[in-house]
Protein backbone atom coordinates (compact mmCIF):
# COMPACT_ATOMS: atom_id res chain seq x y z
CA UNK A 1 0.00 0.00 0.00
CA UNK A 2 3.20 2.65 0.47
CA UNK A 3 3.75 2.62 -3.16
CA UNK A 4 -0.23 4.45 -3.37
CA UNK A 5 1.21 7.05 -1.34
CA UNK A 6 -0.66 6.66 1.87
CA UNK A 7 0.22 7.54 5.63
CA UNK A 8 3.70 6.83 6.69
CA UNK A 9 3.92 2.74 7.79
CA UNK A 10 6.34 4.07 9.84
CA UNK A 11 4.12 5.79 12.08
CA UNK A 12 0.94 3.05 11.70
CA UNK A 13 3.27 0.39 13.31
CA UNK A 14 4.42 2.74 15.98
CA UNK A 15 0.03 3.80 16.23
CA UNK A 16 -0.90 -0.10 15.88
CA UNK A 17 1.56 -0.78 19.51
CA UNK A 18 0.11 1.82 21.19
CA UNK A 19 -2.96 0.96 20.55
CA UNK A 20 -2.41 -2.27 21.27
CA UNK A 21 -1.77 -1.82 24.80
CA UNK A 22 -3.73 1.36 26.02
CA UNK A 23 -7.18 1.65 26.01
CA UNK A 24 -9.21 3.83 23.12
CA UNK A 25 -9.30 7.21 24.77
CA UNK A 26 -5.68 7.16 25.69
CA UNK A 27 -4.54 5.82 22.30
CA UNK A 28 -6.33 8.53 20.90
CA UNK A 29 -4.09 10.94 22.51
CA UNK A 30 -0.59 9.42 22.15
CA UNK A 31 -1.33 8.64 18.76
CA UNK A 32 -2.74 12.25 17.85
CA UNK A 33 0.38 13.65 19.07
CA UNK A 34 2.44 10.63 17.52
CA UNK A 35 0.95 11.90 14.19
CA UNK A 36 1.63 15.69 14.64
CA UNK A 37 5.49 15.01 15.95
CA UNK A 38 5.54 13.42 12.73
CA UNK A 39 4.42 16.28 10.79
CA UNK A 40 6.49 18.88 12.61
CA UNK A 41 9.84 17.24 13.53
CA UNK A 42 13.47 17.22 11.12
CA UNK A 43 13.66 13.71 10.04
CA UNK A 44 15.88 11.14 10.43
CA UNK A 45 16.60 12.76 13.85
CA UNK A 46 20.15 13.63 14.77
CA UNK A 47 19.41 10.44 16.98
CA UNK A 48 19.62 8.04 14.59
CA UNK A 49 21.68 9.85 12.39
CA UNK A 50 24.77 9.61 14.94
CA UNK A 51 23.67 6.35 15.47
CA UNK A 52 24.69 5.44 12.19
CA UNK A 53 28.12 7.18 11.96
CA UNK A 54 28.77 5.29 15.31
CA UNK A 55 27.59 1.94 13.31
CA UNK A 56 25.64 1.04 16.12
CA UNK A 57 22.73 -0.60 13.71
CA UNK A 58 22.64 -4.34 13.20
CA UNK A 59 23.32 -3.53 9.58
CA UNK A 60 25.31 -0.29 8.62
CA UNK A 61 24.58 0.36 4.92
CA UNK A 62 25.00 4.15 5.37
CA UNK A 63 27.61 5.21 7.83
CA UNK A 64 26.60 8.65 7.74
CA UNK A 65 24.15 11.53 8.70
CA UNK A 66 21.43 11.64 6.08
CA UNK A 67 19.72 15.09 4.80
CA UNK A 68 16.97 15.89 7.83
CA UNK A 69 13.12 17.43 6.42
CA UNK A 70 10.25 18.80 7.91
CA UNK A 71 7.35 16.86 6.22
CA UNK A 72 4.49 18.88 7.50
CA UNK A 73 2.31 15.63 6.64
CA UNK A 74 2.15 11.85 7.59
CA UNK A 75 1.41 10.77 4.13
CA UNK A 76 4.14 8.72 2.42
CA UNK A 77 4.28 10.60 -0.36
CA UNK A 78 4.72 13.79 0.74
CA UNK A 79 7.25 13.06 3.44
CA UNK A 80 9.24 11.05 0.91
CA UNK A 81 9.50 13.05 -2.41
CA UNK A 82 10.20 15.81 0.07
CA UNK A 83 13.47 14.48 1.24
CA UNK A 84 14.45 13.12 -1.82
CA UNK A 85 13.96 16.69 -3.68
CA UNK A 86 16.25 18.05 -0.88
CA UNK A 87 18.68 15.28 -1.03
CA UNK A 88 18.91 14.91 -4.41
CA UNK A 89 18.11 11.34 -4.21
CA UNK A 90 15.69 8.87 -6.48
CA UNK A 91 12.75 6.65 -4.60
CA UNK A 92 14.79 3.78 -5.56
CA UNK A 93 18.44 4.83 -3.96
CA UNK A 94 20.07 3.50 -0.94
CA UNK A 95 20.62 6.59 1.01
CA UNK A 96 15.96 7.45 0.53
CA UNK A 97 15.81 3.26 2.00
CA UNK A 98 18.16 3.98 4.53
CA UNK A 99 16.12 7.00 5.12
CA UNK A 100 13.35 5.39 5.78
CA UNK A 101 14.49 2.52 8.32
CA UNK A 102 16.07 5.96 10.65
CA UNK A 103 12.74 7.28 10.33
CA UNK A 104 10.97 4.16 11.51
CA UNK A 105 13.24 3.42 14.50
CA UNK A 106 12.70 7.23 14.70
CA UNK A 107 8.84 6.91 15.21
CA UNK A 108 9.05 3.41 17.09
CA UNK A 109 11.32 5.42 19.88
CA UNK A 110 8.81 8.36 19.99
CA UNK A 111 6.37 5.83 20.29
CA UNK A 112 7.66 4.32 23.63
CA UNK A 113 8.87 8.18 24.64
CA UNK A 114 4.37 8.91 24.74
CA UNK A 115 3.75 5.66 26.53
CA UNK A 116 6.14 6.30 29.35
CA UNK A 117 5.13 9.52 29.76
CA UNK A 118 1.44 8.32 29.91
CA UNK A 119 2.36 5.35 32.21
CA UNK A 120 4.54 7.35 34.45
CA UNK A 121 0.98 9.99 34.27
CA UNK A 122 3.62 12.88 32.66
CA UNK A 123 2.12 13.12 29.20
CA UNK A 124 0.70 16.13 28.13
CA UNK A 125 0.01 16.74 24.65
CA UNK A 126 2.12 20.02 22.79
CA UNK A 127 0.94 19.55 19.49
CA UNK A 128 -0.70 22.16 18.10
CA UNK A 129 -3.06 22.07 14.97
CA UNK A 130 -1.08 24.72 12.68
CA UNK A 131 -3.85 27.85 12.02
CA UNK A 132 -4.28 27.03 8.34
CA UNK A 133 -5.35 23.52 9.39
CA UNK A 134 -8.54 24.39 11.60
CA UNK A 135 -10.45 26.21 8.82
CA UNK A 136 -10.24 23.25 6.22
CA UNK A 137 -11.51 20.88 8.58
CA UNK A 138 -15.22 21.33 7.53
CA UNK A 139 -14.18 19.91 4.20
CA UNK A 140 -11.62 17.19 5.51
CA UNK A 141 -13.04 16.24 8.79
CA UNK A 142 -15.52 14.14 10.27
CA UNK A 143 -18.09 16.75 9.00
CA UNK A 144 -17.55 15.91 5.86
CA UNK A 145 -16.33 12.77 3.55
CA UNK A 146 -13.35 12.51 5.49
CA UNK A 147 -11.23 12.22 2.73
CA UNK A 148 -7.87 13.55 4.71
CA UNK A 149 -8.55 12.88 8.14
CA UNK A 150 -5.20 13.46 9.67
CA UNK A 151 -3.10 15.83 10.59
CA UNK A 152 -1.15 17.91 7.77
CA UNK A 153 0.14 21.18 6.58
CA UNK A 154 -2.54 22.36 4.02
CA UNK A 155 0.70 24.36 1.85
CA UNK A 156 2.24 20.53 1.30
CA UNK A 157 -0.34 20.29 -1.34
CA UNK A 158 -1.78 23.45 -1.73
CA UNK A 159 0.44 26.03 -0.82
CA UNK A 160 -0.08 28.66 1.81
CA UNK A 161 -2.53 31.10 1.04
CA UNK A 162 -2.17 33.04 4.79
CA UNK A 163 0.38 35.27 5.81
CA UNK A 164 2.01 36.78 9.25
CA UNK A 165 2.74 39.71 10.61
CA UNK A 166 5.60 41.25 13.25
CA UNK A 167 8.38 40.53 10.37
CA UNK A 168 10.57 43.74 10.83
CA UNK A 169 12.78 44.35 7.77
CA UNK A 170 16.48 45.68 8.61
CA UNK A 171 18.82 46.21 5.84
CA UNK A 172 19.80 44.64 2.84
CA UNK A 173 20.71 40.93 1.85
CA UNK A 174 23.45 39.28 3.32
CA UNK A 175 26.13 37.13 1.40
CA UNK A 176 24.05 34.12 1.36
CA UNK A 177 20.97 32.36 3.02
CA UNK A 178 21.63 32.50 7.27
CA UNK A 179 19.97 32.68 10.23
CA UNK A 180 22.15 34.46 13.10
CA UNK A 181 22.60 33.24 16.94
CA UNK A 182 19.29 34.85 18.82
CA UNK A 183 20.32 37.39 21.05
CA UNK A 184 19.84 37.90 24.16
CA UNK A 185 20.64 34.02 24.12
CA UNK A 186 20.09 33.18 27.25
CA UNK A 187 17.40 35.15 27.34
CA UNK A 188 13.98 35.89 29.40
CA UNK A 189 11.50 36.80 28.49
CA UNK A 190 12.49 38.01 25.07
CA UNK A 191 15.18 37.62 22.64
CA UNK A 192 15.41 38.36 18.95
CA UNK A 193 16.37 36.22 15.68
CA UNK A 194 17.53 37.82 12.56
CA UNK A 195 18.09 36.20 9.23
CA UNK A 196 18.95 37.10 5.68
CA UNK A 197 17.76 35.83 2.06
CA UNK A 198 19.31 36.52 -1.43
CA UNK A 199 15.86 35.55 -3.21
CA UNK A 200 12.36 35.89 -3.32
CA UNK A 201 11.23 32.51 -0.98
CA UNK A 202 8.49 31.38 0.57
CA UNK A 203 9.87 31.13 4.32
CA UNK A 204 9.16 29.27 7.61
CA UNK A 205 10.74 29.97 10.51
CA UNK A 206 9.41 27.84 13.54
CA UNK A 207 10.51 26.93 17.31
CA UNK A 208 10.79 23.75 18.75
CA UNK A 209 11.74 21.84 22.42
CA UNK A 210 14.39 19.15 22.87
CA UNK A 211 12.39 16.91 21.69
CA UNK A 212 11.89 18.12 18.09
CA UNK A 213 7.69 19.09 18.91
CA UNK A 214 6.71 22.33 17.49
CA UNK A 215 6.28 25.14 20.16
CA UNK A 216 5.08 28.09 17.60
CA UNK A 217 5.26 29.43 13.97
CA UNK A 218 6.77 32.80 14.23
CA UNK A 219 6.83 32.78 10.21
CA UNK A 220 4.36 30.72 8.18
CA UNK A 221 5.65 30.44 4.79
CA UNK A 222 5.50 34.05 3.76
CA UNK A 223 6.92 34.90 0.38
CA UNK A 224 9.46 37.22 1.30
CA UNK A 225 11.96 39.26 -0.98
CA UNK A 226 15.72 39.27 -0.73
CA UNK A 227 17.09 41.15 2.75
CA UNK A 228 17.45 40.89 6.32
CA UNK A 229 14.65 40.50 8.49
CA UNK A 230 14.31 40.22 12.25
CA UNK A 231 11.93 38.77 14.22
CA UNK A 232 11.09 38.93 18.03
CA UNK A 233 9.85 35.60 20.11
CA UNK A 234 8.24 36.13 23.84
CA UNK A 235 8.83 33.10 24.46
CA UNK A 236 5.68 31.55 24.11
CA UNK A 237 3.55 28.77 22.26
CA UNK A 238 1.26 28.93 19.50
CA UNK A 239 -1.41 29.20 22.72
CA UNK A 240 -0.05 32.01 24.21
CA UNK A 241 1.25 29.91 27.09
CA UNK A 242 4.38 31.04 28.58
CA UNK A 243 6.95 27.95 28.15
CA UNK A 244 9.23 26.76 31.17
CA UNK A 245 13.05 27.21 31.40
CA UNK A 246 15.18 25.17 28.84
CA UNK A 247 16.50 24.63 25.78
CA UNK A 248 14.90 25.30 22.29
CA UNK A 249 15.20 25.40 18.83
CA UNK A 250 14.98 27.86 16.22
CA UNK A 251 14.85 27.19 12.84
CA UNK A 252 14.36 28.62 9.81
CA UNK A 253 13.61 26.83 6.06
CA UNK A 254 13.23 28.91 2.83
CA UNK A 255 13.18 25.92 -0.52
CA UNK A 256 16.21 23.57 0.08
CA UNK A 257 18.20 25.66 2.67
CA UNK A 258 17.54 25.16 6.23
CA UNK A 259 19.47 26.14 9.77
CA UNK A 260 19.16 25.94 13.32
CA UNK A 261 20.05 27.72 16.39
CA UNK A 262 20.04 26.68 19.94
CA UNK A 263 18.48 28.95 22.07
CA UNK A 264 18.31 28.73 26.15
CA UNK A 265 15.26 30.24 27.74
CA UNK A 266 16.12 31.22 31.39
CA UNK A 267 14.33 32.26 34.19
Amino acid sequence: MQGGGVTCGAINGAAALISLVTDKATSDKLINELFGWYTQARLPTDASNQLAIDQGYGQNKVNEALPQNTAGSPLCHASVTMWCDLANKKVGDLERKERCGRVTGDCAAYAAFLLNENLLGHFNPVYVVPQEVTACMACHGSGMLNTVASNMECKTCHGDPHTTSGIRGIGGAGLGFSLAQNYPNPFNPRTNLKFSITRGEHVYLRVYDGHGRLMITLINGDYMNPGTYEVTWNGNNDFGQTLSSGTYYARIKARSFEQTRKMVLAK
